[in-house]
Order: C-alpha cells, then structure tokens, then sequence
C-alpha cells in the first residue's frame, strides 16, 4: 500500500512521464534483478534516466578544453584568497602565487563560505557527508544493466566498466571525510544480500564526499553584489553532475552580458544578483 501510494503521487504530480511497474513487471524489464525480486514491492521507470562515471567525463572535458582551445588548468593548487580592489577581483592568490584575473567563477562547492568570508560575505552551503563502494563484477550476466534507486534501503545502485558502484547515506558530520567501518558496513551489507557472488565482495573500495547543499535546495547562481567580476556557481548538492552544464551555460551568459532564456532557478541571498 505505501508503495502504491507513493506511486501515485509521483504520476500525478510528474504527469505520467515516469512508468509504474508492479514486481512482475519490473523483473520483466530489468531480468536480471530476478535474484533478488523478493525484496521489491514493484518499481518506477524513468525513461529519461541514465548513468556514468563523472570522473571520466570531467577529465575527458579538461583533456578537450586544453587541446582544442588552449585552456590551461592548474592542479594541485590551493586558493588562498583574493586580490580585491575597487570593487574587482583583481588576482586570485593561491599557495603557487596570484593569478591574475578578468572575471572569477567561484564553483569550490563546500569551500565557499570559508573563501568568501575575508570579502564580507559567507553562502549558506553546507557539506552532507555521502558514501560509495565500487565492487569488481565476478558474473555480469547477473548485475542489473538498468541503474536503479532503491527507495527503501536509500542506495543508488549502477554499473560501468566492469564495475558495481552503490551509493548512500546522507550524514550532517561537517567537513569529515573519514571512512567509519559502521558506515562502509552498511553498504558491504547490502551488496552482499542483494548480489551475492556475482561481485567480489573483498574487493570493495570505498568512497566519502561531501555535497555542497543549500537549505531551499537551489544552487546559488550568480554576480556577487559591490563586486563587478566576481560571480557564484555552488550549492548543488547531489545534482551537481546534473546540473553542471546547464548552470556552467547561465553563468557563461550572463557573464558575457547576454540575457538567460531561463530565470529564477537560483536560491536567493541579499549578496547576490541571482539568475
């Protein structure tokens, strides 16, 4: 009954887009979850949905944007503040020295409020601790191809290159990144119950992250008020993939003066000038 219920706020409230399956159906659609059926009450579809390695592709992108178009990226190398006069940033100082600079984009995730505060102003983003496990696939014919959420235990579970990766947890522990064995436990549980031996448990590699959240949810999207070069690109959360190139497109927008066909997706602060 709950899941029905649930399934039925979705559809009217999404429009039908999503499709909803009981648990017959969902092992038709995804057979290789027919191992493990018991333990769902049925499923929701999303057509739209899709899956892959935010890693590979940010540093595919980086690979693209050096070639093709000189960029030139600095790794390894830690901000240590700005260079503010007249109402500019005129240099953005970092532990390599300052580098000069026509317009910032402030896109440092959790790092920004600590950042900005020597300018007069501090984001309310706060870091929500996340985890993941990537396993070794022993018998692909057994691991779902279709990425999936499971709703009751709140884990994300996809595969990709021969590899299992679950995600969980949603933990307020400031700006930690310890890996706590209850936590990691957590997930080893669930993969080994839902999986078995199709993936080589002991060769779990485990991950910690912290999303940059902000309390409404929305990213802030933006110029920085009394300072005309400097503009706001953090706070969103678990969907920073999803949203990376379509908040990197507005950004570049406005900063090239132009006007954004979409508005007012950003959260709102008395220091901005959001979008």
């Amino acid at each position: 009954m709950q899941f029905e219920a649930y399934a039925a706020v979705l559809q009217n409230s999404e429009g039908g887009l999503y499709q909803v399956l009981d648990a017959a159906e969902l092992v038709a659609k995804e057979p290789r979850l027919s191992d493990c059926a018991d333990q769902f009450t049925g499923g929701i579809f999303s057509p739209g949905d899709s899956v892959g390695d935010c890693r590979d592709f940010a540093r595919r992108v980086a690979t693209a944007l050096t070639e093709r178009f000189d960029v030139q990226f600095q790794f390894e190398t830690g901000v240590t503040g700005f260079n503010h006069q007249a109402g500019r940033i005129a240099a953005v100082n970092t532990d390599k020295g300052p580098i000069k600079a026509e317009a910032v984009v402030l896109a440092t995730g959790v790092a920004t409020p600590s950042l900005t505060a020597p300018l007069g102003f501090r984001p309310n983003i706060y870091p929500v601790k996340g985890y993941s496990g990537t396993w070794h696939i022993q018998d692909p014919a057994r691991i779902p191809q279709l990425p999936f959420v499971d709703e009751t235990q709140l884990v994300a579970v996809a595969s990709y290159g021969g590899r299992l990766r679950v995600t969980a947890l949603a933990e307020f522990a400031g700006h930690d990144t310890t890996l706590p064995p209850e936590q990691t436990a957590l997930l080893h549980y669930y993969v080994a119950r839902t999986f078995g031996d199709a993936v080589n448990v002991q060769s779990a590699e485990y991950w910690t992250g912290l999303r940059p959240s902000t309390p409404s949810g929305p990213p802030y999207l933006g110029r920085i008020h009394g300072i005309e070069n400097l503009w706001i690109n953090a706070g969103h959360g678990q969907l920073g993939w999803t949203m990376a190139a379509g908040c990197a497109d507005l950004i570049a927008t406005r900063l090239l003066g132009r006007t954004t066909k979409l508005n007012g997706v950003s959260a709102t602060a008395g220091w901005l000038e959001d979008i």
